[in-house]
């Protein structure tokens, strides 16, 4: 169930911000988002844990700093394979929208687990 709404959230958060912010990012259709959003999930779950872990030292070095680059990476390889329908211009904004992601991912969490017993 988590990984439903997961997929979910992350679909619309990219419609909320290509709404909010249309020369950061461009979504083509909901479609396309719920696709970008299983690949997010999927990818959150499987290989941004190897990166994370392969770039411990670095991490280490930065302070933390260099987490931020690999969920840019992580973002902008989810969004490579939902195709030519999502659009972000620039690594910064990558950044941007998965720091916006994962925020609004822990909030919504958050609320579920004190509500529901999720």
């Amino acid at each position: 169930m988590k990984f439903i709404i997961r997929v979910f959230i992350n679909a619309l958060v990219l419609v909320a911000l290509a709404g909010m912010f249309p020369a950061m990012i461009a979504v083509e259709s909901f479609g396309f988002a719920l696709l970008a959003g299983l690949f997010i999930t999927i990818i959150n779950g499987t290989i941004r844990p190897l990166l994370q872990l392969l770039a411990l030292p670095i991490s280490f070095l930065t302070f933390g700093i260099f987490a931020l680059i690999i969920n840019g990476i992580s973002l902008e390889l989810a969004i490579s394979f939902a195709g030519n329908q999502i659009v972000i211009n620039g690594f910064f904004n990558v950044i941007i929208v998965s720091l916006v992601l994962s925020f609004v991912q822990s909030l919504v969490f958050k609320f579920l687990n004190e509500n529901f017993k999720f």
